[in-house]
């Protein structure tokens, strides 16, 4: 069992470091771990429109893409049409 070491007020960072250095010999070769990449997302499997017409919203013609990131909306007064590409 490892001895419990004095502590510092405010010096979180060298208590740690006093840590690191009780348990990890100095001549030790210690991997560091590095935050790996995110998987790719699957191959789209489909295309997919979808069309919305909401009759008490009128807006001017506009182009973006969803919250989600997953489509391109383009819409002009009541009318709404979602292009996206769909994962399995």
């Amino acid at each position: 069992m490892t001895p419990e070491l004095p502590r510092h007020a405010g010096r979180l960072q060298d208590d740690l470091l006093q840590d690191l250095r009780a348990v990890v010999p100095a001549h030790a070769s210690v991997p560091v771990p590095v935050a790996s990449a995110p998987p790719p997302p699957p191959p789209p499997s489909a295309a997919a429109m979808e069309v919305r017409v909401t009759p008490g919203i009128w807006t001017g013609p506009s182009a973006g893409v969803s919250p989600d990131g997953a489509a391109i909306v383009v819409g002009v007064g009541p009318l709404q049409i979602r292009f996206g590409l769909y994962g399995r």
